[in-house]
């Protein structure tokens, strides 16, 4: 899936990057490498990351004229029921909707969600909304100096990472299981 990135949000404005050292008593302290209290760094890393991830080249895709019916259901309930019940902890996106909320409502929430899925498939939109990410830097160096130590993560809300496993679960796993089994 291709993401375009027009602006990255930097969530406080002193970031810190911290790590988990184990002591010798087996129990871990948190020790700060790295303090970046400084305007010119909490604007430049989202400008570097913009810079390095973002296709100049990049058109936005045509809407397609031939959508199916919007009453089709591609996905079934039990299907998104089974989804949201297993759901994992996991990082809450910028809608603010916790993994916990979704998994902990799924009997109530299993209907509308489906029908949310089934009329983007039918549209072959995506909500605005689940467009969005937080981007958030991760050391990738012990003790990093510079924007090239980090890389960046997207943190994407919960029913962005529902739709996409679903869809990947229905339609692009079942589709490579078939065409890779041989046909006699």
């Amino acid at each position: 899936m291709l993401y375009v990135i027009k602006h990255a949000v930097v969530l406080s404005l002193s970031f810190s990057i911290t790590v988990h050292q184990r002591t010798a008593h087996g129990s871990c302290s948190t020790v700060q490498l790295l303090q970046c209290k400084t305007p010119s760094f909490l604007q430049l890393w989202p400008q570097h990351y913009c810079k390095i991830s973002t296709d100049p080249k990049y058109v936005a895709p045509l809407l397609k004229l031939t959508v199916g019916n919007s009453d089709e259901k591609y996905i079934d309930e039990y299907k998104i029921f089974g989804v949201l019940d297993t759901l994992r902890p996991t990082a809450t996106g910028l809608d603010g909707l916790p993994a916990w909320f979704l998994r902990t409502g799924a009997p109530i929430f299993c209907q509308p969600l489906t029908h949310l899925l089934n009329l983007s498939l039918s549209t072959s939109t995506v909500p605005r909304q689940w467009k969005q990410a937080w981007i958030r830097p991760v050391a990738t160096v012990a003790v990093p100096t510079q924007h090239a130590d980090f890389r960046p993560i997207s943190i994407t809300p919960v029913l962005t990472r529902i739709m996409e496993r679903t869809v990947v679960q229905s339609y692009i796993l079942s589709y490579t299981a078939t065409a890779s089994m041989p046909h006699f």
